[in-house]
């Protein structure tokens, strides 16, 4: 069983719907979620879809530094493989327009689309009115758009931080979130949430430190996030509150106190 298997994103739930997903702050969230028992064990188990909530509440206060929309946000964290403190080095080196431009994202709306102008689109080379483009200004119908979209999201996916660029040949101009959301519509709305797991997986990757999957060996979907380390100082281990494996979450091997990890290693 894979790790979503039992854990995709259902926006047809009314706890996840799509608009408490783009509006809710997860310190909001966050601070519902977690109980007394967690704060005084320093970590909690959460569900993919939750963990959607804090990777929303990074780029929340991400985005109020660099003064750019969520979507502009996102782009730059994985274009910057979550280094945080980078990024905001080259942000404070060189400014928000430069760095916005580096990733063609300086326009205030990325994806442009144009309605009752005939023009060849640049992939299948057939004459179009309905073209969209982004600021990179290739031309591509929506058809190629979306058979383009669909094809990276299941076949490349998380391999490269749900990050999809334009279909043209060697281009590097990136689709927003937003844009990919108005591309497929509502026919390929599963399409979409398979976008969103890739991006929330390749977010809990980037913070193995804090956030690693369930170790049970029967595929325990849970995550296990720990937001306070130093109440892991003295014990490394943790249980799951779905399942209720204990494992070490230091090495993500099964409990071995009194024995250190690096004594566990060498046997």
């Amino acid at each position: 069983m894979s790790e979503s298997d039992d854990d995709s994103f259902n926006y047809d739930s009314d706890e996840y719907d799509v608009d408490i997903i783009e509006e809710v702050e997860e310190k909001t969230f966050f601070s519902t979620l977690i109980s007394q028992y967690d704060r005084q064990n320093g970590y909690i188990s959460l569900s993919l879809k939750q963990c959607y909530f804090i990777y929303l509440d990074t780029l929340d206060t991400l985005k109020d530094v660099l003064n750019c929309s969520r979507d502009k946000t996102s782009v730059l964290l994985r274009q910057y493989n979550y280094q945080t403190s980078r990024l905001m080095d080259d942000y404070f080196n060189i400014g928000q327009e430069a760095l916005l431009k580096q990733y063609f994202l300086q326009a205030t709306n990325t994806l442009i689309q144009y309605n009752n102008v005939i023009n060849e689109c640049q992939i299948c080379h057939v004459e179009e009115e309905d073209l969209y483009s982004l600021n990179c200004q290739h031309h591509v119908c929506k058809s190629c758009y979306i058979t383009y979209i669909i094809h990276n999201i299941q076949h490349q996916g998380s391999s490269n931080k749900g990050l999809i660029t334009c279909p043209t040949y060697k281009c590097s101009a990136i689709l927003l979130e937003s844009d990919i959301k108005t591309l497929l519509g509502e026919e390929n709305i599963k399409n979409y949430e398979k976008y969103q797991e890739f991006v929330t997986k390749a977010y809990i990757q980037s913070q193995n430190t804090s956030m690693k999957y369930c170790a049970q060996p029967k595929a325990c979907t849970q995550i296990l996030y720990v937001f306070d380390l130093s109440k892991l100082q003295n014990s490394k281990v943790v249980t799951c509150n779905s399942c209720h494996y204990s494992f070490c979450f230091h090495c993500h091997r099964e409990t071995h106190e009194p024995v250190n990890c690096q004594q566990l290693q060498k046997w």
